[in-house]
């Protein structure tokens, strides 16, 4: 089994507010566990569609971040997700689920 080089992840302040992200880019290791885990794209797509300009070795060191840092990217994907309270000034502006087929 080849070890993942993590050195590729890097949190600076001021740059993607302080998240682990992949050195150079402002894409987030949560950026690329959502699309991988949640959106159920392969590490490929990732590398070579949706982020052209990645290696494969860069999201599989967000990968490797992810599994050993888990609760911290969850905890940014579930703040990323959340609606700010601000932005809702009224029940227009709430989502609306698609009434259930009949």
């Amino acid at each position: 089994m080849r070890k993942v080089d993590m050195s590729t992840i890097v949190s600076t302040e001021g740059t993607l507010g302080g998240k682990p992200r992949i050195k150079g880019t402002r894409i987030g290791v949560h950026h690329v566990v959502s699309l991988i885990v949640h959106g159920h794209y392969t590490v490929s797509d990732v590398a070579y569609m949706i982020y052209d300009h990645l290696s494969k070795e860069d999201v599989y060191a967000a990968l490797a971040y992810y599994a050993e840092h888990r609760e911290t990217i969850d905890r940014i994907t579930r703040e990323q997700r959340r609606v700010p309270e601000d932005a809702i000034s009224g029940p227009e502006d709430l989502p609306v689920e698609p009434a259930p087929s009949e």
